[in-house]
């Protein structure tokens, strides 16, 4: 495009411009819609899903009047932005292309919350069977789609796709052989979801090659049981 100057009837100077003409932003949700408000805890991300988000160093996520200090660009139709600290309230997320004052009327309802504590269970123990319901008391509850309650566990070790037989053999097996040659009965007992690698584990694959069995018998007649052995 070229922009003149005109002065009158004159043209008084023509200049070249490139101009990209961008659709107005809508934005249709916020996830997870709200944030705990720590300003000492780690600064959460959301993620944004709309329409004609612009990839341009200007694209700016706004949480009220305040501005993200982070948004980058995943696609057209979504942004990842983090939330900025704000006391508990209802804000309005909205988005611009150009960093110029957001449409406060064309955003997503966003809420900040207290952080929840929690000072006890009752009953504090049920059966192994679960089932059992309990009342948790604490302070800052909220009555919302979003309140849950759930235990968090402890694993001595978690295993990714790209785990060795070598590194399951040694973090798992090893020291119950270490168990046994001193005198303890131990089991190893593999469980989980069908198809998540349990006889390819113990019993190696159909091509054949090192598994979980043939090492324990292996280690046991040569003696090696310490995790320092080679």
């Amino acid at each position: 495009m070229e922009l003149s100057l005109v002065e009158g009837d004159s043209e008084v100077t023509s200049i070249p411009r490139a101009i990209t003409f961008i659709d107005e932003v809508f934005v249709g949700g916020v996830c997870p819609p709200y944030a705990i408000s720590d300003e000492f805890g780690q600064a959460a991300t959301v993620i944004v899903e709309g329409e004609n988000f612009f990839n341009s160093p200007k694209l700016s996520c706004y949480f009220g009047s305040i501005g993200s200090q982070a948004t980058t660009f995943i696609s057209a139709s979504r942004i990842q932005c983090d939330v900025p600290f704000l006391v508990p309230q209802k804000v309005s997320v909205t988005v611009t292309n150009t960093s110029e004052d957001a449409d406060l009327s064309n955003g997503s309802e966003f809420e900040y919350f207290m952080a929840a504590t929690l000072s006890s269970i009752t009953p504090s123990s049920s059966s192994a069977d679960g089932g059992t319901i309990v009342t948790v008391a604490g302070t800052n509850f909220v009555k919302s789609a979003s309140l849950i309650c759930r235990s968090n566990y402890q694993f001595d070790n978690v295993f990714g796709c790209y785990s060795t037989q070598q590194e399951v053999f040694d973090s798992t097996l090893r020291p119950v052989i270490a168990d046994v040659r001193n005198g303890y009965e131990s089991t190893v007992f593999a469980y989980g979801q069908t198809g998540t690698g349990k006889t390819h584990t113990m019993e190696g694959s159909i091509q054949g090659g090192e598994d979980g069995v043939r090492r324990c018998f292996d280690w046991v007649k040569k003696g090696k049981c310490g995790k320092g052995d080679a």
